[in-house]
């Protein structure tokens, strides 16, 4: 149903307050905004030959299905109405913890097969949640290249994320994905300049996402390698393209992508072991990925790896960030890196 986009705030609102389930997202460049809600708080099992939206974890199958039944959709006209977000002054915690944690897998690297692992940090902000709505319009306004959505569920809670990364998108037999590596503090009127690690971290992950696609996809294609912008970021990126093999289910493929190496590392399961020994800390959602199923046509799919992204709680928020580690990384660097990509959460959930 499409409705004004006033009412399409306050319908977020009623909702909201009666503590259904519902996601609100926009898509890149889009100026529709889209809401999905239950009219129940039963957890739903995640089905992909139906229409909706999905929220699947980094580790674990406790993913969340938001059905299309109950859909609205508006145009949004909040960067009209104006929102100006200044640079937040919150700062990250656990420095030295962090540091050990980036040593101790340099150290393995160089000793084992492990390439690459990603390691993340979790910050805990105290600050009072916001109504939805408000998330929404700060996250479309900073942000209007990336994915951004608000996500709520009674069972689940609030998740809320600009994510500028396509994990898998589909339309028919035609499929695109990408590899994004790589980060830079965007500096108005600079270009920035890479080094040799970012290009072999960037280039693991594609090799990656190539290797994984061989068996189920043909007529892979691949861009050269570019520089993107995503926010207050610039990242490396490589655009994936193949054709769908017809016997080989949608679902298979993107399980196929699902960790990346952009969030995981590589080898994957060895990654995803020295993760899960060395965060002391549930990812949850962070680092899984979030979209949506068949919602314009059928076998249409569009899937973000859930980055960029906050878990909202009633006094407290938990901001996630995380970077990739080779053997050529420079700590003390990796840290700056992910103070540089904090501010994207920050400047939404402080002010």
């Amino acid at each position: 149903m499409v409705i004004n986009y006033s009412d399409f705030l306050h319908k977020i609102q009623a909702i909201e307050n009666e503590q259904l389930p519902f996601v609100v997202y926009k898509l890149p460049y889009q100026k529709e905004v889209h809401l999905l809600y239950q009219q129940t708080d039963e957890l739903l099992e995640t089905d992909f030959s139906k229409s909706g939206f999905v929220l699947y974890p980094f580790y674990g199958d406790s993913s969340v299905w938001l059905h299309a039944d109950n859909h609205y959709v508006s145009v949004n006209n909040v960067v009209e109405n104006g929102i100006h977000l200044g640079h937040c002054s919150e700062v990250l915690s656990g420095k030295q913890a962090h540091l050990d944690r980036i040593n101790k897998a340099i150290k393995q690297m160089q000793s084992e097969v492990l390439q690459k692992v990603v390691l993340s940090h979790r910050e805990a902000i105290l600050t009072d949640e916001k109504p939805a709505v408000t998330y929404f319009e700060r996250l479309i306004t900073c942000y209007p290249l990336a994915f951004c959505y608000v996500f709520h569920h009674p069972k689940m809670g609030k998740w809320i994320a600009a994510t500028p990364e396509i994990l898998f998108q589909t339309e028919g037999t035609q499929l695109k994905t990408m590899s994004l590596a790589g980060t830079k503090p965007y500096i108005e009127g600079e270009l920035p300049s890479w080094s040799s690690k970012e290009y072999e971290e960037q280039q693991i992950v594609t090799d990656t996402i190539l290797s994984n696609l061989a068996p189920l996809t043909k007529n892979i294609t691949i861009s050269s390698v570019k520089t993107i912008r995503a926010g207050n970021l610039w990242h490396l990126c490589t655009d994936i393209y193949a054709e769908i093999i017809e016997k080989n289910a949608l679902k298979d493929i993107l399980f196929s992508l699902h960790p990346t190496p952009a969030v995981c590392g590589y080898p994957t399961e060895i990654a995803r072991k020295f993760i899960l020994e060395n965060e002391n800390y549930d990812r949850a959602f962070y680092t899984g990925f979030c979209g949506v199923i068949n919602m314009y046509k059928p076998e249409k799919m569009t899937i973000y790896v859930n980055l960029r992204c906050a878990q909202i709680l009633k006094n407290k928020t938990f901001v996630y960030v995380g970077g990739g580690i080779t053997q050529q990384s420079n700590p003390e660097q990796e840290w700056e890196e992910l103070l540089n990509k904090a501010q994207t959460m920050f400047r939404i959930v402080c002010q």
